[in-house]
């Protein structure tokens, strides 16, 4: 299992108010965690070791993928309507230019404890 890279931000003293941006984000399924709670989970190499990364975010970020790219449009209008199970794969892997995010707060399941990240924005540049 990875380690989490938001556990890690904070262990580096990385504040829960600091913005952290991320660039060129790959994007292939997104979940649903809970009511208006979106999750997706990337996968990135720092300090020489492999972190996931779990962005959490609601409908208006939801919305503005469709902005970065509209081949998602129907996919996203599925799981908003609740039509599909609670995670979906893209028919096509899209690219996030830009990730504006904060550290979340800290979820312990069965398996692990993880900070997901809080997505802020996204935007093309």
């Amino acid at each position: 299992m990875k380690k989490d890279y938001g556990t890690w931000l904070l262990e580096k003293g990385v504040s829960k108010d600091e913005e952290v941006n991320f660039h060129q984000v790959p994007l292939d399924l997104i979940g649903i965690s809970g009511p208006n709670s979106f999750v997706f989970m990337v996968e990135t190499d720092g300090n020489e070791e492999e972190y996931g990364i779990a962005f959490s975010f609601d409908e208006n970020i939801l919305n503005d993928l469709i902005i970065i790219d509209e081949s998602c449009e129907n996919k996203i209008n599925e799981l908003k309507n609740g039509k599909i199970p609670n995670v979906i794969k893209l028919d096509k892997t899209i690219t996030i230019p830009l990730i504006t995010a904060n550290i979340g707060e800290e979820i312990q399941n069965e398996e692990q404890v993880f900070v997901p990240l809080v997505i802020k924005k996204i935007s093309k540049a």
